[in-house]
């Protein structure tokens, strides 16, 4: 599929060429177990080779993605902003294009993978911020958008953030009690390879609504129940589960939550004084989106008055849990633009159909 003009349109001559030509190729999907073996046994020059060609076409692919997005949100400053991060990052990764593998060259394009890591930290909070821009614009409902729209263990130390944050909204946080079971080898601490900042995400964001629904639900004054947290390694799964007592939802609201922009809790403060707690709407939307990303996944359980489970699941064994990656072609662009707002591309992992949420 030819990219439009609207993607186009930050480039000229050569580099515009060179965008559509990679394009055209699909990112290659890899599985964890092999990131562990290249890890073990291949070379910097190889994995330079490697990087400089696949980083352009997974950054010509999501280039073409937002292309497809509404016209009016692609006009908002916020959007501008990450659309030339993109740009910026395709140009600097196109300078290596013909570079040999020369030790200079694999150092110089380290540190230019340093610097695009860099720009590219906040490009999930600064696109929420375009969707916001788009909302507060002219009173514009992201909802009549949506035809054009696209919808451990290792790691549980952070909860000390999570309780920081909650301390610091409502001077008091529930408790946590956390049981761990293996059930592979029985008795040794639970390991599992997994991507850290894939896992931060999918567990900040569960623990802090967790914990925002218990006091909100209890009040500051009371005596709160735990958060419970259950965490158990199977032969072919790791397997999470947050049980909370903060209420829970509706089925109605329940069926919302995995949609992009909805949330249950006001919009947050746009001043940049501090870190907010909730409110931008694409926390579990996309913790779903990291867990799907290597055949894992998350849905919800609520009983309205009572509380709410979050399951999460990951695959156990590193060969099996392979990448899946969005390809764009003449009928993702169909899904994207015509009809009512389908499912994102990991709904079509194979095997998630079951779950609810």
């Amino acid at each position: 599929m030819r990219l439009t003009r609207r993607t186009l349109g930050p480039f000229v001559g050569a580099v515009a060429k060179k965008l559509e030509h990679y394009s055209q190729f699909q990112p290659s999907s890899l599985t964890i177990q092999q990131y562990l073996d290249f890890g073990r046994i291949g070379t910097a020059a190889t994995s330079y080779t490697f990087l400089k060609n696949e980083l352009m076409v997974r950054l010509a692919n999501i280039m073409q993605e937002f292309s497809l997005l509404p016209p009016k949100l692609l006009q908002m400053p916020s959007s501008k902003m990450v659309s030339n991060w993109y740009c910026e990052s395709f140009e600097d990764l196109l300078k290596y294009e013909n570079a040999g593998a020369s030790t200079e060259n694999i150092n110089a394009f380290n540190e230019q993978l340093q610097s695009i890591l860099k720009r590219h930290a906040h490009v999930v909070e600064t696109m929420a911020e375009g969707l916001i821009e788009l909302r507060e614009t002219d009173g514009v409902d992201i909802a009549s958008e949506k035809g054009n729209c696209w919808d451990l263990a290792l790691t549980f130390w952070l909860c000390l953030k999570y309780w920081f944050l909650c301390d610091r909204y409502y001077l008091t946080s529930p408790s946590m009690k956390l049981e761990m079971h293996n059930a592979v080898d029985k008795g040794r601490p639970i390991s599992i390879v997994a991507v850290p900042s894939h896992l931060y995400h999918i567990m900040f964001e569960l623990l802090k609504n967790a914990m925002r629904a218990t006091v909100e639900h209890h009040g500051v004054d009371d005596d709160l129940p735990d958060i419970k947290v259950f965490v158990v390694r199977g032969n072919a799964d790791l397997s999470i589960k947050i049980c909370d007592r903060g209420g829970g939802v509706s089925r109605t609201i329940l069926e919302r939550l995995f949609n992009y922009m909805y949330s249950t809790a006001p919009p947050p403060p746009r001043d940049g004084t501090q870190a907010p707690l909730a409110g931008y709407g694409y926390g579990l939307p996309l913790s779903r989106l990291y867990a799907r990303y290597f055949l894992g996944d998350l849905f919800l359980v609520s009983m309205e008055g009572y509380g709410t489970d979050a399951c999460i699941y990951m695959k156990a064994v590193p060969v099996e849990a392979s990448e899946v990656l969005p390809i764009y072609s003449t009928s993702s662009r169909r899904n994207l633009t015509m009809g009512p707002q389908v499912a994102d591309w990991s709904h079509h992992v194979p095997g998630q159909g079951f779950r609810p949420g």
